[in-house]
């Protein structure tokens, strides 16, 4: 019997994580077929601590969309040594509705994290079914 609510559980944590992971996918798809680029330039890095209080860099890029508004985007993941100097640029794409929607034109920004949510669903929800078929 015990088995039977491991296997649910983790059934139902991976079903409710692929689904989230679903929604993520529509909303970048969405986003990406709505975006518009822009040349970022890399205007600072901010300095950040990581968990073992070793130094890590995020670069804030500056953006100007079509219109002439200028805007900063930070990029989400923050690395030692820094992944961009200050001056260099990168594609970054935003929203004309609401151009402080923005991201960098890359793997990591725009599906990373929702690759790592689908992989941890797929992981519950092969869990629930081996907990399933070795009770059988």
């Amino acid at each position: 019997m015990e088995y039977h609510i491991g296997a649910g559980a983790c059934l139902l944590i991976g079903s409710a994580t692929l689904l989230y992971a679903a929604k993520r996918i529509i909303e970048t798809v969405v986003f990406l077929r709505a975006a518009t680029a822009a040349a970022g330039t890399v205007v600072e890095l901010a300095a950040a601590r990581d968990g073992d209080g070793h130094p890590t860099y995020l670069p804030i890029f500056e953006y100007e969309t079509r219109d002439g508004r200028r805007f900063r985007h930070v990029l989400t993941v923050a690395s030692t040594p820094p992944a961009y100097r200050i001056g260099e640029t990168a594609t970054i794409l935003y929203l004309r509705k609401n151009p402080q929607n923005a991201r960098l034109k890359l793997f990591s920004e725009l599906w990373l994290a929702t690759l790592v949510i689908a992989v941890i669903g797929v992981a519950f929800c092969g869990a629930g079914l081996v907990i399933v078929i070795a009770r059988q």
